[in-house]
Protein backbone atom coordinates (compact mmCIF):
# COMPACT_ATOMS: atom_id res chain seq x y z
CA UNK A 1 0.00 0.00 0.00
CA UNK A 2 1.20 3.47 -0.87
CA UNK A 3 0.19 5.82 1.97
CA UNK A 4 2.09 8.93 0.91
CA UNK A 5 -1.12 10.86 0.12
CA UNK A 6 -3.12 9.56 3.11
CA UNK A 7 -6.11 10.21 3.52
CA UNK A 8 -6.42 11.30 -0.12
CA UNK A 9 -4.96 8.14 -1.64
CA UNK A 10 -6.16 5.39 -3.94
CA UNK A 11 -5.08 1.76 -4.02
CA UNK A 12 -4.96 -0.98 -6.62
CA UNK A 13 -5.45 -4.53 -5.34
CA UNK A 14 -4.77 -7.54 -7.53
CA UNK A 15 -6.00 -11.02 -6.69
CA UNK A 16 -5.42 -14.24 -8.56
CA UNK A 17 -8.03 -16.91 -7.96
CA UNK A 18 -6.94 -20.35 -9.14
CA UNK A 19 -8.21 -23.87 -8.81
CA UNK A 20 -6.08 -26.47 -7.04
CA UNK A 21 -7.88 -29.31 -8.81
CA UNK A 22 -5.32 -30.91 -11.15
CA UNK A 23 -7.44 -33.84 -12.32
CA UNK A 24 -10.23 -32.09 -14.25
CA UNK A 25 -10.53 -29.02 -16.41
CA UNK A 26 -11.77 -26.06 -14.41
CA UNK A 27 -12.62 -22.85 -16.23
CA UNK A 28 -13.12 -19.76 -14.10
CA UNK A 29 -15.35 -17.18 -15.77
CA UNK A 30 -15.66 -13.59 -14.54
CA UNK A 31 -19.10 -12.69 -13.29
CA UNK A 32 -21.07 -9.49 -12.97
CA UNK A 33 -20.53 -7.25 -9.95
CA UNK A 34 -23.62 -5.37 -8.81
CA UNK A 35 -23.22 -2.67 -6.17
CA UNK A 36 -26.14 -1.09 -4.39
CA UNK A 37 -26.03 2.44 -2.98
CA UNK A 38 -26.57 1.23 0.59
CA UNK A 39 -23.52 -1.07 0.36
CA UNK A 40 -21.12 1.87 0.22
CA UNK A 41 -18.61 1.73 3.09
CA UNK A 42 -17.54 4.72 5.16
CA UNK A 43 -13.87 4.81 4.28
CA UNK A 44 -13.45 3.32 0.75
CA UNK A 45 -15.14 3.78 -2.60
CA UNK A 46 -14.87 1.14 -5.32
CA UNK A 47 -13.98 2.97 -8.53
CA UNK A 48 -13.53 -0.03 -10.82
CA UNK A 49 -13.47 -3.80 -10.74
CA UNK A 50 -11.90 -5.68 -13.63
CA UNK A 51 -11.86 -9.48 -13.89
CA UNK A 52 -10.27 -11.50 -16.65
CA UNK A 53 -9.87 -15.22 -17.11
CA UNK A 54 -6.50 -16.64 -18.12
CA UNK A 55 -6.03 -20.20 -19.30
CA UNK A 56 -2.79 -22.17 -19.08
CA UNK A 57 -1.71 -25.79 -19.04
CA UNK A 58 -0.92 -27.54 -15.79
CA UNK A 59 2.56 -28.86 -14.99
CA UNK A 60 1.87 -32.28 -16.44
CA UNK A 61 0.56 -30.71 -19.65
CA UNK A 62 -2.58 -32.82 -19.86
CA UNK A 63 -5.22 -30.39 -18.56
CA UNK A 64 -5.95 -26.71 -18.98
CA UNK A 65 -5.96 -24.72 -15.78
CA UNK A 66 -7.86 -21.47 -15.52
CA UNK A 67 -6.89 -18.50 -13.39
CA UNK A 68 -9.10 -15.55 -12.63
CA UNK A 69 -7.30 -12.20 -12.27
CA UNK A 70 -9.32 -9.60 -10.36
CA UNK A 71 -8.07 -6.00 -10.26
CA UNK A 72 -9.82 -3.71 -7.78
CA UNK A 73 -9.34 0.08 -7.78
CA UNK A 74 -10.22 1.59 -4.40
CA UNK A 75 -10.32 5.26 -3.52
CA UNK A 76 -10.25 6.34 0.09
CA UNK A 77 -13.02 8.65 1.23
CA UNK A 78 -11.20 11.33 3.24
CA UNK A 79 -14.24 12.84 5.00
CA UNK A 80 -14.15 10.21 7.75
CA UNK A 81 -10.53 10.99 8.63
CA UNK A 82 -10.87 14.74 8.20
CA UNK A 83 -13.91 15.00 10.49
CA UNK A 84 -12.81 12.51 13.16
CA UNK A 85 -9.04 13.07 13.36
CA UNK A 86 -7.67 16.12 11.53
CA UNK A 87 -10.36 18.68 12.44
CA UNK A 88 -10.52 17.90 16.20
CA UNK A 89 -6.72 17.89 16.57
CA UNK A 90 -6.52 21.21 14.72
CA UNK A 91 -9.18 22.77 16.95
CA UNK A 92 -7.57 21.50 20.18
CA UNK A 93 -4.18 22.85 19.10
CA UNK A 94 -5.75 26.18 18.11
CA UNK A 95 -7.14 26.46 21.65
CA UNK A 96 -3.62 25.77 22.91
CA UNK A 97 -2.27 28.68 20.84
CA UNK A 98 -5.02 30.99 22.11
CA UNK A 99 -3.93 30.33 25.71
CA UNK A 100 -0.97 32.66 25.13
CA UNK A 101 -3.42 35.55 24.76
CA UNK A 102 -4.80 35.01 28.27
CA UNK A 103 -3.28 37.52 30.72
CA UNK A 104 -0.73 36.08 33.15
CA UNK A 105 -2.27 37.69 36.21
CA UNK A 106 -5.68 36.10 35.68
CA UNK A 107 -4.38 32.64 36.67
CA UNK A 108 -6.41 30.87 34.00
CA UNK A 109 -3.53 30.32 31.56
CA UNK A 110 -2.08 27.30 33.39
CA UNK A 111 -5.51 25.77 33.90
CA UNK A 112 -6.35 26.18 30.23
CA UNK A 113 -2.99 24.74 29.12
CA UNK A 114 -3.44 21.71 31.38
CA UNK A 115 -6.97 21.22 30.02
CA UNK A 116 -5.69 21.36 26.43
CA UNK A 117 -2.93 18.81 27.17
CA UNK A 118 -5.46 16.51 28.84
CA UNK A 119 -7.82 16.92 25.90
CA UNK A 120 -5.10 15.95 23.40
CA UNK A 121 -4.14 12.97 25.56
CA UNK A 122 -7.71 11.71 25.86
CA UNK A 123 -8.28 12.23 22.14
CA UNK A 124 -5.19 10.22 21.26
CA UNK A 125 -6.31 7.35 23.48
Amino acid sequence: MDLTLFPFDSQICQMIIASKDIITNVVLIPGVFIRRAEDRPLSWDLTSLVAESRSRENRAGDHAVSDLLVIIHLERLPNHYVYTIILPVTLINAIGIWTFFIPLKSGERVTTCISVVLGVTVFQI
